[in-house]
């Protein structure tokens, strides 16, 4: 952690200082290291054209180097200029016409101008006459010419050949897992990583792709051990641990998750998404304490982390505090005033505290937000029948039913009818919604708790509880 720590302030000075130079319009004399943590550090930050610069400044100190010409080609190519990535390229060729990278480049250029046969063309003669380690390369690169050529099968059939030669090539790895999420062929791919694994047991990257093969399947156990040993076998492998914990999320494995999440941060540094996954583990676990704790390291990442104050609000709301999570609330709402969440969750903090006027108008605020949710005007009604305006909650039900649909907002309607002595309308409603979903209607007795000692609903109810038994 120390070592990341410093390394971080160096390439920010490092950055400073090329910015600083640069718009004074001097020349750098960096490094031939430097050069290349810069332009790693403006790729990762999305700044393709500042890699450039960088790319140029060092080529202007060093343009004996192929290796900056190279960059610079493939920072050209990801942003699409392939004519001007060619010329590029043009000048690493008379440094070593017969390189390797040069040639593999070379290929990925013509492929982008859809010259897909001479790029081919080029890479079959390049299999006549290069190492095996080098081959594996030529067929990563044969690969991606293929798939940009949207020739998906053939492009597997290739990164086949290329993954049984070397499984633990990672490029050829990641192309691997484009291939996952393109074709979805899920069986046959993960038939195949568990042929390759079983001769290659520590391919990190085979058991990360694995497991996503298996979560498709909905495999999620077997899912968990195929990420687990991609972690385990490389433990900077941050995605892998995330993935693994989420899939733990997705069966409510919620202690294997928080200590998951607790692994990541302890290895790379806390992270403002990875502390709110934690926080949201714990209040799971009914942990209050450890999830404020980590909300609260969440926000010294990001002050203005709305996420962070409504799960603060929800702590506070589940230790029934209500004030201090009607604060929460508020702050997360100030920031994003879209969430539908949010001002739900403002709502029922207020009908807590006897607001009725707050909360009715934070309830229309949530239903306004996102309409096409049942559950919220199902909420706002219950919350209007328990306070006595009945009238008022059927008003919400004819709102609600206009942009979603529901068989909650069906048995609240039979509920409202009841209470406003329309029993024969509710029976009407209530044959309707029963035998569409019978298992939701217990829903009704905490909005009408006379309706479960009436004869005539039991009996409807009974009639198609009968129908569903038979």
């Amino acid at each position: 952690m120390e070592n990341k720590y410093q390394h971080d302030l160096n390439l920010t000075q490092w950055v400073n200082e090329f910015e600083i130079l640069t718009q004074q319009g001097e020349k750098t004399t960096f490094d031939i290291r430097i050069y290349q943590k810069l332009i790693e550090y403006y790729q990762n930050e999305g700044d393709l054209k500042k890699a450039i610069e960088v790319a140029d400044s060092a080529l202007e100190q060093y343009g004996y180097r192929v290796d900056f010409y190279l960059i610079k080609a493939k920072i050209l190519l990801v942003k699409k200029q392939p004519l001007e990535a060619m010329d590029c390229l043009y000048q690493a060729e008379q440094l070593h016409p017969q390189d390797t990278e040069v040639l593999l480049i070379k290929a990925l250029i013509l492929s982008e101008l859809k010259d897909k046969n001479t790029a081919l063309a080029l890479l079959n003669n390049m299999k006549t006459y290069v190492g095996q380690s080098d081959l594996v390369e030529v067929l990563a690169c044969e690969t991606e010419i293929y798939f940009h050529a949207e020739e998906y099968n053939k492009g597997f059939v290739t990164l086949k050949d290329a993954l049984r030669a070397n499984p633990y090539h990672d490029k050829g790895q990641q192309l691997l897992s484009d291939y996952i999420s393109i074709s979805r062929h899920y069986k046959s791919i993960s038939n195949f990583l568990q042929e390759m694994l079983e001769n290659s047991p520590y391919s990190h990257f085979a058991w990360y792709n694995l497991g996503h093969c298996y979560s498709n399947l909905g495999e999620y156990e077997q899912a968990i051990d195929a990420f687990e040993y991609a972690f385990l076998i490389k433990p900077q492998f941050e995605q892998a641990y995330i993935d693994c914990a989420e899939t733990c999320v997705l069966l409510q494995q919620w202690d294997k998750a928080l200590s998951i999440y607790q692994e990541v941060i302890s290895t790379f540094g806390e992270e403002y998404d990875v502390l709110i996954s934690l926080a949201e583990c714990a209040i799971q676990l009914k942990d209050y304490k450890l999830a404020k704790k980590y909300l609260n390291q969440s926000l010294t990442q990001d002050l203005f982390g709305e996420e962070a104050h409504y799960l603060m609000g929800q702590c506070f709301a589940a230790e029934t505090k209500w004030h201090k999570a009607i604060q929460c609330y508020r702050r997360a709402i100030s920031i994003d005033e879209t969430s539908d969440t949010y001002f739900l969750a403002l709502a029922k903090a207020f009908a807590q505290i006897g607001e009725f006027d707050k909360a009715n108008r934070n309830f229309k605020k949530a239903t306004s937000c996102a309409p096409e949710q049942n559950s919220y005007w199902f909420e706002h009604a219950s919350f209007l029948i328990h306070h006595g305006k009945v009238q008022l909650a059927l008003e919400i039900l004819d709102q609600g039913e206009i942009s979603s649909v529901g068989s909650d907002l069906l048995y609240c309607r039979a509920a409202v009818h009841y209470l406003l002595g329309e029993k024969t309308k509710s029976i009407d409603i209530l044959a309707e919604v029963l035998e569409d979903d019978f298992n939701t209607h217990h829903c009704i007795y905490a909005l009408a708790p006379a309706m479960q000692e009436d004869r005539d609903i039991l009996s409807i109810i009974n009639y198609y509880k009968g129908e569903l038994f038979e």
